[in-house]
């Protein structure tokens, strides 16, 4: 991985946007034509903005689902993505347009991150991280699902603006560097106002100035350094003192904590769950976890106790990382590494719910722009440490490439589980059987294509759940779901629902299986699913006859 690219390589710059576009086509291409999928109707179709009701402007003064702010509770505020949403629509693009959009802006993003770490990486590791950022599998969601764009856009931005401010030159002269700063900042300002999870770039930019103080002997850039890093500072402060006064970050005391059990904790025990969510985020790169979308509802539920966490392998995998972390900061700080591991942790305390606790424990659109980070510190080790150190350093590239092999299958096929509301949860109760609340959107869009057992099926499972919830089961009905693929898939004949419905509650562990079809029939009635609620009541009928028709 050392040197840099011949005029025969492949990672030459002018052939580097060929290689990008090409696995981005591979890798998220499945996902251009799909249809709106969870937040995607609220922040688009909902929105007055985006429809056109409302005049630009208030995209300013509406929060990310389109209500005024002040209104009512909300913890995101997106205005230039909602801009982004209404100029496609403006100009009469569907769905397809704003997916295509998704897919031009990180692919952008990509050749940003070639762009600006070639300074220090050369063109050929440059590219290899390039090509690795752009096959991840988590990062699927953020091209896939249009909400995603958020944090696409903030990561394209925020890489810009640590290019600006990182790269501040003492030499170029006071008005140069300044307007170097003030685009800096500006760059960071708007990333804020796509997605606050580039918040954060501040404490990076004091990180690499501090290590630029230690060890270089260039006064005046380690001065440009500083200074460029405490005047994003204050335009962070700036910003996140103004948008709490408006729209608060923190969640309020109504806010339903099914979505982040770590909400209610202490710091101490916040941190033991923060530690299990990064775990988590590793794994599924590390090894193609299955889809499984906003792991909520019972698909993660974190530990709360030291001995509980002490036996928890993702627990462990998360103090891994951590360790990782301070070992590089100590070795940046002793000048025997750039320090990209621990810039990364500090990049990733937001998603780790170490300083706030967010709506959601954990969803695979956060992890990008850590994620930038992590990759250039994997790379760099590979460039440093272990290239030198092997017989056959060549092989390095040629492993890695086996791994983006992998990962454009694995998130190819991701892409298309984002096809539709149907496809994403069949995918997501697959990966995550005992996580209730993709069950419960899985039964709904069952029960809108007009599959009424199997919305049936799944509004029972949910129901199960639900006393028991946050622990999550070893029920019987799961292993069958494993042995009857076709379940998922509306591949079981008339004879097989026969035989499965009715004995479905004792899969359950349900004792009167007659008053529980009655509710889920009431409760399929109420929500506006009548074909399910009368399958229920015959049901509850044939289990009451014991097992005879009535």
């Amino acid at each position: 991985m050392q040197g840099q690219s011949g005029p025969r390589s492949i990672f030459r710059p002018g052939l580097i946007w060929i290689w990008i576009f090409a696995l981005a086509l591979l890798a998220h291409g499945p996902g251009l034509g799909g249809a709106l999928t969870l937040d995607d109707r609220m922040a688009l179709s909902l929105h007055p903005v985006v429809q056109g009701e409302a005049p630009w402007w208030e995209a300013f003064t509406r929060e990310w689902f389109g209500r005024p702010l002040g209104e009512t509770w909300s913890s995101s505020y997106r205005p230039l993505t909602t801009l982004s949403f209404a100029i496609v629509q403006g100009l009469g693009g569907g769905s397809f347009a704003q997916h295509l959009l998704n897919w031009i802006l990180y692919a952008a993003l990509c050749l940003s991150l070639f762009r600006v770490a070639r300074g220090e990486l050369g063109d050929r590791a440059a590219g290899l991280l390039a090509l690795a950022f752009v096959v991840l599998p988590p990062h699927v969601e953020n091209v896939a699902s249009l909400v995603g764009r958020a944090d696409t856009m903030a990561a394209l931005l925020g890489l810009w603006a640590f290019e600006r401010l990182d790269g501040v030159d003492a030499d170029a002269g006071r008005g140069p560097r300044r307007l170097r700063v003030a685009l800096g900042c500006a760059a960071y300002f708007a990333a804020m106002l796509c997605k606050e999870t580039v918040a954060l770039l501040p404490g990076l930019l004091i990180w690499r100035a501090a290590l630029a103080w230690r060890h270089d002997e260039d006064r005046a850039r380690v001065r440009a350094k500083l200074w460029a890093a405490l005047a994003v500072s204050l335009v962070g402060v700036v910003y996140i003192v103004s948008r709490q006064a408006v729209l608060p970050v923190a969640l309020p005391s109504e806010f339903n904590g099914a979505d982040n059990l770590l909400r209610e904790l202490g710091f101490f025990e916040r941190a033991l769950g923060g530690l299990e969510v990064w775990g988590h985020y590793i794994s599924m790169s590390a090894r193609g976890a299955p889809l499984c979308a906003d792991h909520t509802w019972g698909a993660l539920v974190p530990a709360s106790t030291l001995g509980e966490a002490l036996r928890r392998p993702l627990w462990w995998l998360g103090v891994g990382a951590l360790v990782v972390a301070l070992v590089d900061a100590l070795a940046a700080w002793r000048g025997r590494s750039p320090g990209w591991f621990a810039g990364a942790a500090a990049m990733a305390l937001l998603i780790g719910h170490f300083l706030i606790p967010l709506s959601v424990i954990l969803a695979e659109r956060l992890v990008l722009w850590p994620s930038i980070f992590v990759l250039w510190g994997l790379v760099d080790a590979g460039r440093r440490w272990i290239a030198p150190r092997i017989a056959r350093p060549q092989l390095l590239p040629a492993l890695l490439g086996l791994a983006c092999a992998l990962w454009t299958l694995q998130s190819a096929q991701r892409s298309m589980d984002w096809a539709d509301d149907l496809s994403l949860f069949r995918s997501s109760a697959r990966a995550c059987p005992a996580a209730m609340h993709n069950r419960v959107n899985l039964a709904d869009a069952e029960a809108k294509a007009g599959h009424r057992r199997e919305a049936l099926w799944h509004f029972a499972v949910s129901a199960a759940l639900r006393p028991q919830y946050p622990a999550a089961p070893e029920l019987p009905v799961f292993a069958l779901e494993a042995e009857l693929d076709g379940l998922f898939d509306d591949g079981l004949d008339e004879a097989s629902w026969a035989r499965l419905l009715p004995a479905l509650p004792a899969q359950l562990g349900v004792d009167d299986a007659a008053t529980f079809w009655r509710s889920l029939a009431t409760f399929a009635a109420r929500q506006g699913y009548p074909e399910v609620a009368q399958l229920a009541a015959q049901l509850a009928d044939f289990a009451a006859t014991g097992g005879r028709r009535p």
